[in-house]
């Protein structure tokens, strides 16, 4: 079985890789702040390489890729990216949060609201 350090969420983005010689883009299927799946990864990038992800303009990370098929590429990254990064991703145009979930402007879980809460009259 498999274990995860952190959640991993859809994700549906095309991003800038560079990997040695190779680079372009490719298609981001899933991400979590350690790392994600591509999809459509250059067929020279192997288990092992070094990679360079350019996940938004200005938003730049290093990791390896961990993991290889013909089709899919699992990525770790060298640090975590941050919580605002991820919910850009998280929370991007065809992605669907669960209906029961508020978020603030930040895409931050806000707590379930009861009745009258913090509306008190005496």
């Amino acid at each position: 079985m498999e274990r995860r350090d952190a959640e991993r969420f859809d994700a549906s983005a095309t991003i800038k890789f560079r990997s040695g010689a190779n680079s372009g883009t490719v298609e981001l299927r899933d991400i979590s702040v350690g790392g994600c799946r591509l999809a459509d990864l250059h067929e020279d990038v192997v288990q092992g390489d070094d990679v360079t992800l350019t996940l938004l303009e200005g938003i730049v990370t290093g990791g390896f890729v961990h993991w290889r098929t013909e089709e899919l590429a699992g990525v770790s990254f060298d640090q975590p990216i941050d919580d605002t990064t991820l919910n850009y991703f998280r929370f991007a145009a065809g992605i669907v949060a669960a209906d029961d979930i508020n978020v603030d402007q930040f895409g931050r879980p806000l707590p379930p609201i009861n009745g009258r809460a913090g509306s008190r009259r005496n």
